[in-house]
C-alpha cells in the first residue's frame, strides 16, 4: 500500500512539473495590441526562471534515477525538492509551483508558497515514516532525520517564515516589473528575510556539529 502511495506521490508531482513546464512554454496566446505584446515579453523575464528551475529539478531526476532505478530515484529526487522547500530559507524549488500558480490562476506567491510549504511537509513526513531507508542513504536525508531527531524544529519554522516572506517579495518585484504597482515596505521586508537567514545559519551550523559529533 505505501508503495503505491509513492508511487502516486512520484507521477503526480512529476506530471505536474510536465504540464506546466509544456503550458508556461507554450506561445500560443493570441497578441493583438502592443501592449499586450510587451506584457508578453515582460512575463518572459520572470518564465526564465521557471526554466532553469525545472532544468535543475530534472538533471537531479535524471541523475538519481540513472543510478538508483525510477522509483528508489524519484523517492530521493522528490525528497530533496521537499527538503530545499521546507529547510532551507529561500524560495527557489517552490518557483516550480508557485510561478505556474502566479501565472493562471493570478495566485499571489506568498500564499501558493505556503500551501507548497505544507505540500512539502507532507511529503517529507511520509518519506521520514515510511521510506527511511532510502533517504538515510545520502548527505541531504541523513542532515532530516538528525534535524528531526535532535529537534531542530526552529530551522523548519525559520526556513517557512523566510520563504514565504521573500516569496512576497518576489511577487512585489513581478508585479511593479509588468504591472507597474508600488513597492512596499521594501527596506522592512529585506531586513526580516536577513535576519531569518542569518538565524537560519546560524541554527544549521549549530545541527552540522552536533552531528559530527
Amino acid at each position: 500500500m505505501k508503495s503505491l502511495i509513492t508511487k502516486i506521490f512520484i507521477s503526480l508531482f512529476i506530471l505536474f512539473i510536465v504540464f506546466s513546464f509544456l503550458i508556461l512554454n507554450s506561445n500560443k496566446d493570441n497578441i493583438n495590441t502592443i501592449e499586450e505584446e510587451k506584457e508578453v515579453e515582460k512575463q518572459k523575464t520572470y518564465l526564465v526562471i521557471y526554466d532553469f528551475i525545472v532544468l535543475v529539478f530534472l538533471i537531479v531526476l535524471i541523475t538519481y534515477v540513472s543510478y538508483n532505478g525510477y522509483v528508489k530515484g524519484c523517492i530521493k529526487s522528490l525528497f530533496i525538492w521537499g527538503f530545499f522547500v521546507l529547510c532551507t530559507p529561500v524560495p527557489e524549488a517552490g518557483l516550480i509551483i508557485t510561478l505556474p500558480l502566479k501565472r493562471y490562476l493570478n495566485i499571489p506567491m506568498y500564499i501558493s508558497q505556503t500551501i507548497v510549504s505544507f505540500c512539502a511537509l507532507v511529503i517529507l513526513s511520509y518519506f521520514y515514516i515510511y521510506e527511511k531507508n532510502i533517504i538515510k542513504s545520502y548527505k541531504i536525508g541523513k542532515i532530516f532525520i538528525e534535524l528531526i531527531n535532535l529537534k531542530y524544529f526552529s530551522i523548519i519554522i525559520l526556513s517557512v517564515l523566510s520563504s514565504i516572506l521573500t516569496s512576497g517579495l518576489i511577487d512585489n518585484f513581478i508585479n511593479h516589473y509588468i504591472y507597474k504597482h508600488k513597492l512596499n515596505y521594501l527596506y522592512t521586508k529585506i531586513s526580516i528575510i536577513v535576519l531569518c537567514v542569518m538565524i537560519y545559519i546560524y541554527l544549521l551550523n549549530s545541527l552540522l556539529n552536533k552531528i559530527k559529533n
